[in-house]
């Protein structure tokens, strides 16, 4: 019921439908085409690995442990970060939704039997799908490097910790682009967003080497569930019990995040047809 309204704008229709499939195989081909943009954007994402890297080979010369983390375990912990970063974040649909609001062709939208966030899903499901097969095929050798005792368990609960970082992560930052019907231009509302994210997630540091009362006060946001916690799954952090426990916070977030953007929607639509007429 709750999917439902948010997928179904005034006008639209219900998540379903086979022009979803079409705009999620056309999205994907249109990946694969632009190599050259992938090529780019690896890149420098490796480029700005390395300069971690080299800023934390500085650091532990210093000594020979941070917190919990050897050298090793803590270079481990940001390649697997910058997987995560690469493949399921969806910083981008805040600018995307934003800006189909914010220029006007969410009139589209009314006026045609589809619906506005099943568009908007299809369409990042297939930019996820394309960096996954991409990306997994480049950083698996890298995870060698901290020599990590893979089970199948362990890679299954690892990636369904995955989905649930992308939902969390594309309600986030949705929400952030639907902002537009109140705000407008969303850029640097986006970029705000985007910092605060990056640092409750465990994109910038792992959440274990904050103080206590961050640690404290993160346990209470959804950030952790986004970065820090499929990385502690897959690196043999938690035991199963506290994985389970992690895993239902984490779509216990999805459901608030789904029930506040389908509140943040119809909110905004109510404005926006006010605008418009």
């Amino acid at each position: 019921m709750i999917f439902n309204d948010i997928m179904s704008a005034k006008g639209g229709s219900a998540w379903g439908g086979k022009k979803y499939w079409v705009i999620f195989k056309n999205k994907l081909q249109a990946s694969f085409a632009y190599r050259v943009n992938f090529f780019a954007s690896f890149i420098a994402e490796g480029l700005s690995l390395v300069i971690i890297v080299y800023l934390w080979l500085s650091i532990y010369h210093q000594g020979g442990k941070i917190g919990n983390y050897t050298l090793g375990g803590l270079i481990l912990y940001f390649i697997i970060s910058k997987f995560i970063n690469l493949t399921v974040r969806s910083y981008d649909a805040a600018r995307y939704v934003g800006e189909i609001i914010r220029l006007g062709d969410f009139n589209n939208y009314l006026l045609k039997p589809l619906s506005f966030f099943g568009h908007t899903v299809a369409y990042f499901s297939a930019v996820i799908t394309y960096n996954l097969i991409i990306f997994s095929i480049l950083f698996s050798p890298l995870l060698f490097f901290g020599k990590i005792e893979f089970t199948i368990v362990n890679l299954f609960y690892f990636f369904i910790s995955l989905i649930i970082a992308f939902f969390l992560n594309f309600l986030f930052y949705y929400a952030v682009g639907i902002s537009s019907f109140f705000f407008g231009y969303i850029a640097g509302l986006n970029f705000m967003m985007w910092g605060i994210n990056s640092f409750f997630s465990g994109n910038l540091i792992p959440i274990d080497l904050f103080p206590k009362y961050l640690v404290t006060i993160n346990n209470f946001l959804p950030f952790k569930y986004m970065v820090f916690v499929p990385i502690s799954i897959i690196t043999n952090k938690y035991t199963e019990n506290e994985i389970f426990l992690n895993l239902f916070f984490g779509l216990s977030w999805v459901l608030i995040l789904v029930i506040f953007t389908n509140v943040l929607y119809k909110k905004g639509i109510k404005k926006y047809e006010a605008y418009s007429s």
